[in-house]
């Protein structure tokens, strides 16, 4: 991937649409996208495979949201990030179709989850560490995310539309999970 949006960068260049000095700002940007494009194509082929494209759009919408701004896990190669995604992805949807929580029990694993994510985000990497000015606009963009998430809840509780809370908390419960992982990852590299 990192060669493909080299090239890709280098052509801009040569076209004189960015500065030899955004070279590497262009570059990151562009394998960054390059590699979010794909895992989102893999995750639609994946979600009509398994006949599951409202689970997959809510677990999508919850998970990028919130890995935006709490950050994560992050595996060492492209490759090794899209079969772990994979992996995921088909795992959650599996027990997106099969578990259905009783709304009480999913408005509580919610709210607890989300103030877990509170606490653990923003989850830095070795490659990306965040200014303390960072941190805060991330905190402050998740907390309004996490917000609304809650607010969506208990809407959909209040219409007693268990599938959907459920969905929602499994995808809280998973995004956390990534959280977890990549503060325990950054702590044994230490």
């Amino acid at each position: 991937m990192e060669k493909i949006a080299n090239k890709l960068v280098e052509l801009m260049e040569k076209n004189e649409v960015i500065d030899k000095a955004e070279f590497m700002a262009y570059k990151y940007g562009m394998q960054i996208g390059l590699e979010l494009v794909i895992n989102i194509i893999i995750c639609i082929i994946v979600a009509i495979l398994l006949d599951a494209k409202i689970y997959c759009l809510f677990f999508l919408l919850i998970y990028i949201s919130i890995r935006a701004f709490a950050g994560g896990l992050h595996l060492a190669t492209f490759l090794k990030c899209t079969l772990a995604s994979l992996f995921y992805l088909v795992t959650i949807i599996n027990c997106m179709k099969k578990i259905v929580l009783p709304k009480e029990c999913s408005i509580v694993i919610i709210l607890l989850i989300t103030g877990g994510i509170k606490l653990l985000a923003p989850v830095e990497d070795q490659n990306r560490k965040l200014t303390a000015e960072e941190k805060q606009k991330f905190s402050k963009r998740l907390t309004y995310l996490l917000n609304i998430l809650s607010f969506l809840s208990c809407f959909f509780f209040w219409k007693n539309s268990m599938k959907i809370i459920s969905t929602i908390a499994l995808s809280l419960v998973f995004s956390f999970l990534v959280l977890l992982l990549g503060k325990l990852k950054n702590m044994l590299q230490r």
